[in-house]
């Protein structure tokens, strides 16, 4: 019933939404009626979690410019996790209380209403509003509408989330929000609508007469009260509803906070329902066999439960969730947690959930870990950041560095109070007391091979981990073999080859090969398998260079995740925010675009033989095309001065890169340089001599470096410390050099004299990323915090730059500059994450 556009209020100086009626509909008298209520609806309400009415004119309202997604958008990629629908769910029966506490009955509460922002989940929409007092009931021939069901002839609209009442033409009230509510809670726990229907008549009947499917079935990890909660809200009866949504915010409130009985899982509860009726049963036979009976009953019921079928459940995925290049999610030994890397490598945190109460949170004093691993107790996770291995308590925060390690690799915890870890690319594995101390090698790999992701069997004493040369000729995904050593460093043996790391439980080990996750019988005490392997599911997300899979296993519980690559669209960003798409979405990543503006280079997965290859983008008409033909892990490449050529970096394998130059369009290539560092190139000066780079090394992690074409062509670093610098960029006249360091434990761009790096000048004030400089140099480009800025620079003897401007928001951090200041960007066109797959009595699956 309304157009919404973006406008700018130029007195206050700040963006809104302005809703105007349609000329059309300004001539309807109900419709402009209901515009009219609704502007009283909204003027006499105030709450945090209820959009802000500025201004009220003929046929327009001003309000609160609202940026984010409404529930109905995050839906449609998959259910939310349990702990943030108690939290919007907290947040709306809040606002409902305020507007029914004032005589306002919403009556359009869905997904579509409901927007989540930064600050929070806001109810929207308060056009079928009404004071309580008034009693008239809806037309439902003038519901409005959404665009889930749009066949012909079908029912649309607002029908699905309408309590019985409303559709029996009876009198709304509070309670008929109450209905709604629990619909939506219900849908945002489980992706799928309370009630749903084909037709009118058999949706009317499914809300009258029909009941949702327990929950239970759907998200078997939900708490039990919480199931409790929606159920009483769906109720049929008003009467037999929560009176009030206060009492729903108050529910939904201690759940979140883990009440006594809330926090128990509604499958666990359910098993012990079960277990206690049969014991009850049992118990009326008689004194004389009450114990043994007694005894029975309880292994019975667990067996039962044991034996029902296996269910399987999601945790639906922020799309910052790290992918198995930073770590797999761990589930903790007692099946109660699952660890995960937010964010990715540089920039990430360790984020908890607790299965048994949903609730979750991000780790304080994690920032940049990567390869997580739990404690035997599940109260402590170890983990790698700032070239240390450290560990934190999930309880109390505290957080305690053990030792160094430039460039951890994974590590495991025994009961015995003994880590086990790989410090660094190729080293061996250490040892080290989970209080700290000095570490001890437990492993002697010989010379060019590496040790890594170490496992520790049931014993304490022994341990898996993979091997591989490092220098190999090409890449290859099951490249790695899996060995067993021990504490004392006496045990080196070769298990079987095609491994990945592993996890163990109850006579079965885990692994990936050719992206698969199988099981095998495994014996522990004689390190012998057994059998065929199991598949247990396929797309696993895999890193090959790291030999990890994204898995983890604890008691009956399985957590997987499939393969993450997202794809991603070019598109010029324009100042006011618009994104303009050239050619169509693939698999890109990194971008880099021609000193002419005409074309672009991206990194472009072939999804059909799992390889990276180099495409140019014209940026005209949007063709893609193949430049290289190399089948390596990862490529980054850069223009040449006059757009010719470009100069590529690519990641073969552990310990094999190359770098060369190639003709734009594609050719024969000249290798220009090979070594054991990871080259990522990152600009070509403007006279043709340098190629600037990012090297990592074993010792210091991430330098800059620049090799110089017309000499040995061997990097020079010249930012070779322990902290992590990158992104070096050089001006037009090659005497500067911006780049990035954490040095401060933050990333920020700097800029420094070239080649001597003699002086330092921080340039961003803040967190931020990918410097690029303007065609005359008198312009630094970077990006923080989802923005991009430029700082005006002055260079001569010395440098000197002015506060950074914000010119843009940038969706993703992929973007690049042209010579006449217009950006382009990699924009994600997947914008959900693949879930966090749970399998519960996994067992099941390997008896068939």
């Amino acid at each position: 019933m309304g157009e919404v556009y973006r406008a700018r209020d130029t007195r206050l100086d700040r963006s809104v939404a302005v809703k105007i009626l349609p000329e059309e509909f300004a001539q309807n008298a109900q419709l402009r009626v209901r515009f009219e209520r609704e502007a009283r609806m909204i003027s006499s309400l105030s709450h945090p979690n209820i959009c802000t009415l500025y201004d009220v004119g003929e046929n327009y309202l001003v309000m609160e410019l609202l940026e984010g997604e409404t529930v109905a958008e995050r839906v449609a990629k998959g259910a939310l996790p349990v702990d943030q629908v108690l939290r919007i769910g907290t947040e709306v029966a809040n606002a409902l209380d305020r507007a029914h506490r004032q005589g306002i009955v919403h009556r359009d509460l869905k997904p579509a209403n409901v927007m989540l922002t930064k600050s929070g989940a806001k109810v929207l929409d308060f056009g079928l509003a009404k004071p309580a007092a008034q009693a008239v009931g809806i037309d439902v021939s003038g519901a409005t509408q959404q665009k889930a069901l749009t066949a012909e002839g079908t029912i649309v609209g607002t029908f699905q989330y309408m309590a019985p009442e409303q559709l029996e033409g009876q009198d709304a009230d509070a309670r008929t929000d109450i209905f709604a509510l629990g619909s939506l809670l219900y849908e945002m726990a489980t992706g799928k609508r309370a009630f749903d229907g084909k037709t009118r008549t058999s949706l009317i009947a499914a809300i009258v007469s029909g009941e949702p499917k327990k929950l239970i079935e759907l998200q078997p990890l939900a708490p039990a009260a919480f199931e409790h909660v929606i159920a009483k809200c769906l109720a049929k009866d008003p009467e037999e509803r929560w009176q009030s949504a206060a009492d729903i915010a108050a529910e939904l409130k201690w759940i979140r906070e883990a009440g006594s009985q809330a926090g128990v899982p509604a499958i666990a509860a359910h098993a012990r329902r079960l277990q206690k009726r049969t014991i009850t049963a049992v118990a009326i036979a008689g004194w004389a066999l009450a114990l043994t009976a007694a005894a029975f009953a309880v292994v019975y019921a667990q067996r039962l439960i044991a034996r029902s079928h296996v269910v399987r459940t999601e945790i639906s995925a922020s799309e910052d969730f790290g992918t198995a290049y930073v770590g797999a999610a761990m589930l903790s030994p007692d099946a109660h947690r699952v660890a995960v890397v937010l964010g990715r490598e540089g920039a990430s945190a360790l984020w908890v959930r607790d299965l048994s109460s949903g609730v979750s949170k991000t780790l304080a004093g994690t920032e940049g870990a990567v390869f997580p691993f739990w404690s035997p107790d599940s109260q402590s996770i170890g983990f790698f950041a700032g070239s240390k291995l450290k560990t934190t308590n999930v309880n109390t925060g505290t957080v305690q560095t053990l030792c160094g390690a430039p460039s951890g690799r994974g590590g495991t915890w025994s009961r015995e109070g003994v880590i086990v870890f790989a410090p660094n690319i190729a080293t061996p594995l250490y040892k080290v007391a989970e209080t700290g101390g000095t570490p001890l090698a437990v492993t002697k790999p010989e010379a060019g091979w590496t040790n890594r992701v170490p496992y520790f069997l049931p014993d304490g004493k022994r341990f898996l981990y993979c091997v591989q040369q490092i220098r190999v000729s090409a890449y290859r995904a099951n490249g790695a073999q899996l060995w067993v050593g021990s504490v004392d460093g006496n045990l080196a043996r070769k298990m079987f080859d095609f491994a990945s790391g592993v996890a163990y439980e109850d006579g079965w080990l885990f692994f990936v090969r050719d992206g698969n996750l199988l099981a095998q019988r495994f014996d522990p005490e004689t390190l012998s398998v057994s059998g065929a392997p199991h598949p247990v599911a396929d797309n696993i997300d895999w890193y090959g260079p790291r030999f990890l899979g994204n898995f983890s296993v604890a008691k009956d519980m399985l957590l997987y995740r499939r393969t993450t690559r997202p794809r991603a669209k070019v598109a010029w960003l324009e100042r006011d925010g618009r994104l303009i798409q050239v050619g169509d979405a693939g698999y890109y990543a990194f971008l880099r675009v021609a000193p002419n503006g005409r074309r672009a280079v991206v990194e472009r997965y072939d999804t059909a033989n799992g390889t990276v290859d180099l495409a140019l983008i014209d940026l005209a008409t949007g063709a893609a095309t193949r430049s290289s033909f190399v089948n390596v892990i990862s490529a980054h490449a850069v223009f040449s001065p006059d757009g010719s050529r470009i100069a590529a970096g690519s990641f073969v394998g552990v310990g094999m890169n190359e770098s060369w130059i190639q003709p734009a369009g594609g050719g024969s290539i000249e290798q220009i340089w090979s070594g054991s560092e990871s080259p990522d190139m990152t600009d070509w000066s403007r006279d043709g001599k340098t190629i600037v780079l990012t090297l990592q090394h074993a010792d210091t992690g991430l330098d800059v470096c620049y090799l110089r074409l017309e000499g040995d062509r061997r990097p020079v670093c010249i930012l070779h410390s322990d902290a992590q610098e990158t992104d070096g960029v050089l001006s037009p006249d090659g005497r500067w050099l911006a780049y990035v360091s954490d040095r401060t434990g933050r990333r920020v761009v700097y800029v420094t004299r070239f080649p001597s790096a003699a002086g330092t000048w921080q340039v961003s004030p803040s967190e931020a990323g990918h410097p690029h400089w303007s065609a005359d140099g008198k312009l630094l480009y970077f990006s923080g915090a989802g923005k991009v800025y430029s700082a005006a620079v002055r260079t001569g003897d010395s440098f000197e730059s002015e506060a950074p401007k914000e010119i843009a928001a940038v969706p993703e951090d992929e973007w690049d500059v042209t010579a006449d200041g217009r950006l382009l960007t990699l924009h994600n066109v997947d914008r959900s994450a693949p879930p966090l797959n749970v399998v519960l009595n996994w067992s099941e699956l390997l008896r068939k």
